[in-house]
């Protein structure tokens, strides 16, 4: 089982792709409730 593992993890090593990718300034759902609960009003 443990060769499997690291056989697997050798294998997906290139794909993480969005390691550096910052993170959003701001929570999009909370975004999305604000601005709906603003409509309804």
């Amino acid at each position: 089982m443990r060769k499997a593992y690291d056989d697997w993890w050798t294998a997906v090593q290139p794909r993480p792709v969005n390691e550096d990718v910052p993170l959003a300034t701001e929570n999009a759902f909370a975004t999305l409730y604000r601005e709906q609960v603003a409509t309804k009003k």
